[in-house]
């Protein structure tokens, strides 16, 4: 953890008092990632988990889809790059580089799975506690794959798109199935968070904050139960709300 934290000699004012004393930030780095020598990106990270924030990285971008399709991996720690060399073809990146929508994947209604109150509570009580970063600096942001209230997976990130990037892809190398997985996340749901997750055909998405209006309407298009303001044992479900089963379902 400390390798993520950075100690800042600081002025604090409260209550009308001075003092000088040091504080704990959140460290960022610059990380370049590149995908056959070819597909390049300059990724502003935290320093940790970087070679699952870059497979990660071309994962949501919809480049690479399996772990078979992963070669190699050579991180050069002296230069701050990650080179991924991959089996066939790669196109280039996502519209969502260029600030467009990408396409919304087909509605993943087949998937079944469902989550209680009482379980969401106990994986987001959980999930918090984990928070070691964000409890040190309040600067960062948390993401966990997870498996009914259990935590498969936990990130922490500057970035909320990188957090769920090292995320995937450490389930991507890791080969965990993911059709009883959940999504928890401490960030708000916009539209480019839905879709990274909707592209892994993840059925559920909990956030302890906000989702946007495009967040909650792609999330009814692509078939996911969205979950925002999950704190304690209060909960807003925006979307595809008969996944929430009742206490005495689960």
């Amino acid at each position: 953890m400390e390798n993520e934290i950075e100690r800042l000699p600081i002025l604090r004012i409260a209550h009308g008092n001075m003092s000088s004393t040091q504080d704990a930030v959140a460290r960022e780095i610059t990380l370049t990632v590149v995908l056959n020598n070819r597909n390049k990106a300059d990724l502003l990270c935290s320093p940790s988990n970087l070679e699952y924030l870059a497979v990660g990285f071309f994962c949501s971008q919809g480049i690479l889809k399996s772990k078979d399709e992963v070669r190699k991996i050579e991180f050069d720690r002296k230069e701050g790059v990650i080179y991924i060399e991959t089996s066939g073809a790669t196109g280039g990146f996502s519209s969502a580089e260029k600030g467009l929508l990408p396409h919304v994947p087909e509605p993943i209604m087949a998937n079944h799975l469902k989550i209680s109150p009482r379980q969401i509570t106990s994986l987001m009580k959980n999930f918090m506690s984990r928070s070691s970063i964000f409890k040190a600096t309040g600067g960062v942001h948390s993401v966990a794959l997870c498996k009914g209230d259990d935590i498969l997976i936990f990130s922490e990130d500057i970035g909320r798109h990188n957090a769920i990037d090292k995320v995937l892809g450490e389930r991507l190398l890791k080969n965990i199935p993911l059709e009883e997985c959940s999504i928890a996340t401490t960030s708000r749901i916009s539209s480019g968070m839905l879709l990274k997750i909707a592209q892994q055909n993840i059925p559920i998405i909990i956030s302890k904050s906000a989702p946007t209006d495009l967040g909650v309407r792609l999330a009814d298009a692509a078939g996911i139960t969205l979950i925002g303001f999950a704190r304690g044992e209060r909960m807003n479900v925006y979307s595809h709300s008969w996944r929430v089963a009742t206490n005495r379902e689960t």
